[in-house]
């Protein structure tokens, strides 16, 4: 059965583009896919969701060196279900991913984080 990570990472820390990079590149998967959106003027908020994750640990001791950043929030854990809705847009239907995770948050990402991840 294939497990599916999420890492949420809320920061108004010049550090975030970095992590961003390193979770990219360094983490071992079978898919990936991620966003940055803005939250107020000075906080951004990066979710970035992985498929069959080869090193968790790995993971874990990275994550554990951001988490000490001024103004930064950090939830790593599995996805429990990933739906599919679609919204109005502005240029017609949108197609959203709704991921609910083990903190029993609800996260949003654009559609085609299914391909991103493999599953399309």
């Amino acid at each position: 059965m294939e497990k599916i990570y999420i890492v949420v990472v809320t920061s108004a820390s010049v550090h975030l583009e970095k992590l961003n990079r390193r979770l990219y590149q360094e983490m071992e998967r079978d898919g990936h896919c991620y966003e940055v959106t803005e939250l107020d003027g000075y906080k951004r908020q990066s979710i970035h969701v992985f498929r069959n994750l080869k090193n968790p640990e790995m993971l874990a001791q990275l994550l554990r060196s951001y988490e000490t950043l001024d103004n930064t929030t950090i939830y790593s854990g599995k996805v429990l279900s990933m739906k599919q809705y679609y919204i109005h847009g502005e240029r017609g239907p949108e197609g959203r991913l709704k991921i609910e995770a083990e903190d029993k948050h609800l996260y949003d990402l654009p559609l085609d984080a299914l391909e991103q991840l493999g599953f399309a």
